[in-house]
């Protein structure tokens, strides 16, 4: 009986690579699920962010401050085993409301692994500015923008603080960043006058002007979880 090296190499390769890419991909969640561990994978790297926080607002709207971005982590590695099960909720970006003011985003939660904190919502007074616990191995969201000075917001871990045009409307504070960019306050400069609303886990930013558009704007940003292995 003959042995035909060629045929097992091209076997062994085959193999190989069957299991290669069998356990190498991503899965990204914008709303809650599950992610189960692929056969032959220990170890999977998290990229997410907590819900943005709305903007907020003192007793007129000339004192409109951004909110803060959600918590966030890019690429951290976590051990598991192969068929676990973990559960993913994503954490919604805080709704503006106009009788309330600012409403802070909602967390982030990966199983057991690990939970990352919306934004909390902006001080339009600045006497302090809000706070949520620094996430281990990642990134608090960047600070909405000062009410009073038409401030941008900072930046986040990957995303960049919402601007604002000093000049024109330079009471509204840009939205804090994220893994997405703060929001960027309505002003005549832009052409449908609403501004930019808030990416993936930024702060919203309020904008003086009507329409549905607007809503965009002043609310936080969801959250998202990307999953790689």
């Amino acid at each position: 009986m003959s042995w035909d090296v060629g045929a097992w190499v091209i076997d062994t390769v085959n193999s190989v690579l069957g299991t290669l890419i069998k356990t190498h991909g991503t899965q990204t969640f914008t709303s809650d699920g599950t992610f189960t561990v692929p056969d032959g994978v220990t170890k999977i790297l998290i990229t997410a962010c907590g819900g943005g926080a709305s903007c907020n607002r003192g007793s007129n709207s000339t004192q409109a401050a951004g909110g803060q971005g959600g918590a966030c982590i890019f690429k951290k590695a976590f051990k598991v085993t192969p068929g676990q099960k973990i559960p993913i909720t994503i954490g919604k970006g805080g709704i503006y409301e106009a009788i309330i003011g600012g409403v802070a985003g909602n967390p982030t939660v990966i199983g057991s692994l690990i939970t990352l904190p919306g934004g909390a919502c902006g001080s339009t007074t600045y006497s302090n500015k809000p706070s949520h616990t620094r996430v281990d191995g990642g990134g608090i969201g960047g600070w909405g923008g000062q009410a009073s000075a038409g401030s941008f917001g900072s930046d986040g871990l990957i995303g960049k603080g919402g601007h604002t045009n000093a000049n024109s409307e330079n009471n509204y504070g840009g939205g804090g960043g994220s893994l997405g960019d703060g929001a960027v306050p309505g002003y005549n400069d832009y052409p449908d006058g609403y501004g930019i609303p808030a990416g993936y886990g930024g702060g919203g930013a309020y904008t003086p002007y009507g329409g549905t558009d607007q809503d965009k704007v002043q609310n936080g940003g969801d959250g998202i979880v990307i999953i790689e292995w």
